[in-house]
């Protein structure tokens, strides 16, 4: 049985109360906001507001793949974001084709109180928007530097079938001046590119840039370096030995690591001279490092915007937990990165300069993360080993610290979706409703 609500009476004598007006405020906005939106402006990198479905909702545009005219790639956001508890986030549905037709105009917070997450609701399985997928592009890159694009090849459902191909073509690429990169798929400019599933990808790039098919016979080799940031976990030595399998069609793939010393072998993906989750685990279900590194763009906008603010004395300080979030999203990108230069450097065509590069940046960020958190009484920590462990002391220590709060942030994350696909919510009527909007 149903509760009576009783309501002020708009005629009431009397002022109305703080709360009142507050609400009486929000919904003038936000009729002045769907009666005279803010014009958007592609490539403005500015969110936008969506219709989808009966709902208005926050979407994000994808950096440099934003201009139209038609189609531009966008990521639906909680209209709170980021400062949204992991409990109320939205499911995570990645990028989408989003036709320009439906945007409303630039994203204001009147809109908020016309989101499902206003109704206490998830979004949708089917959002109407199909995925904005990845692609393949040629360039020609004389004297190790890019320069004119002459192919494009995509959409690739996902991003393994695009790097499989990339390095592929990059084998039948090595004399001919030119590269082969996986990048995000730029749906503003659908037209310009080639299916990889209705065209032969070969003889296009034998047309392209005269190249010839890769006829290497699948064969095993290996490659030995000296890395520093890589030790064996028997012995600490630093000459370790790849396990290199190469493909008929072109590309290659390390399949283990060996210590040239004692022998120890181990699995790429293992990190056993290191506590935590090792790579496989920790990054499993993580976004691709192209799009953890627009939403790091798009957070370190909003961090400097609000801190901004925060100085004048015209907005809120900003909770440290928002800046510990971008530092650990920081230093796991770019670990990651670091990690595919320091595998590339063993299948070649990488410089050492630039997998050194890569491992210190990686390294600076853990360290950066490391003192956060030993400055902050470990707060926001949530691994099982606490930044003040001996274990992190290292190089190669510190990275495994960022992996084993990176994994906790992702587990968090995803207990908070399992949950809100199981308990009910309570609208802003008060009364109670299951994961469907249905009331009980």
């Amino acid at each position: 049985m149903k509760r009576p609500l009783f309501r002020r009476c708009g005629h009431a004598p009397g002022a109305l109360s703080p709360e009142d007006q507050a609400a009486v405020d929000a919904f003038r906005a936000m009729l002045a906001a769907r009666a005279n939106p803010q014009s958007w402006t592609p490539g403005s990198n500015q969110d936008i507001a969506l219709q989808v479905g009966p709902f208005i909702e926050r979407a994000r545009p994808r950096h440099g793949d934003d201009h139209g005219p038609d189609v531009i790639a966008v990521a639906l956001v909680h209209p709170d974001d980021p400062h949204v508890r992991y409990g109320d986030r939205y499911t995570r549905k990645g990028w989408l084709r989003c036709e320009t037709s439906t945007i409303l105009g630039t994203w204001t917070p009147a809109y908020r109180m016309l989101t499902r997450a206003a109704a206490s609701l998830d979004l949708p399985t089917d959002v109407g928007m199909p995925p904005a997928h990845y692609a393949v592009h040629i360039a020609q890159c004389p004297k190790g530097e890019l320069g004119q694009l002459l192919l494009r090849i995509g959409p690739y459902t996902q991003c393994h079938h695009a790097e499989r191909d990339a390095d592929r073509l990059n084998a039948q690429l090595q004399n001919a001046e030119a590269v082969a990169k996986t990048v995000p798929f730029d749906v503003s400019d659908h037209a310009s590119y080639r299916d990889p599933y209705e065209e032969d990808i070969d003889a296009l790039l034998a047309a392209t840039v005269g190249g010839e098919e890769g006829t290497a016979p699948q064969e095993e080799a290996t490659a030995t370096l000296t890395n520093t940031s890589l030790r064996c976990p028997q012995c600490q030595g630093t000459e370790l030995t790849a396990g290199i399998v190469r493909y008929r069609g072109g590309g290659a793939d390390i399949a283990n690591l060996s210590c040239v010393v004692c022998g120890c072998t181990w699995e790429v993906w293992e990190t056993p001279d290191v506590p935590g989750p090792h790579y496989a685990a920790a990054y499993a279900d993580a976004p691709t490092l192209a799009e953890e590194e627009a939403e790091l763009e798009a957070l370190a906008k909003d961090l400097n915007a609000r801190s901004a603010t925060a100085l004048t004395g015209t907005g809120p300080s900003v909770p440290s937990i928002d800046h510990r979030l971008f530092l650990l999203r920081k230093a796991a990108w770019l670990d990651r990165a670091a990690r595919e230069l320091e595998m590339g450097q063993y299948l070649g065509g990488i410089p050492a300069a630039r997998v050194e590069d890569g491992r210190m940046q990686a390294t600076q960020a853990a360290r950066t993360l490391l003192a956060w958190d030993l400055e902050h009484d470990q707060d926001d920590v949530a691994g099982p080993i606490g930044p003040d462990s001996s274990a992190w002391t290292t190089a190669a220590g510190a990275r495994a610290y960022v992996r084993q709060e990176y994994r906790a942030l992702l587990d968090q994350e995803q207990e908070a979706e399992d949950r809100a696909h199981m308990e009910p919510r309570r609208g802003p009527d008060g009364e109670l409703y299951d994961t469907t909007g249905n009331p009980l």
